[in-house]
């Protein structure tokens, strides 16, 4: 069983926009108003309490939403050390 955890944290991505919706410590998902080819990488810019982070990773594909607009964009994590990984689980457990 898998321990994704369900979340929505607005986030900006290459000059839009979009949201956190999942992570399991390794593989995160998220709802953007535009595709990435799988490989593309992608910079995700988050903001917490402390400020600005970024998000870096590289696609592993997208998917249309049928019903409304957007895509579901599937990514892993690249350079992404600890105290980055921390400060990500930190931000999509507030609320």
């Amino acid at each position: 069983m898998s321990d994704l955890r369900e979340v929505k944290r607005p986030v900006r991505v290459d000059g839009g926009e979009g949201e956190l919706v999942s992570f399991d410590g390794k593989l995160l998902v998220c709802r953007l108003d535009r595709a990435f080819a799988p490989g593309s990488p992608i910079r995700i810019q988050a903001y917490d309490h402390r400020g600005g982070f970024v998000i870096e990773g590289r696609s592993l594909g997208s998917r249309r939403f049928v019903e409304e607009p957007g895509y579901e964009v599937r990514l892993r994590l690249v350079n992404f050390n600890r105290d980055r990984r921390d400060r990500l689980a930190a931000f999509l457990r507030s609320s």
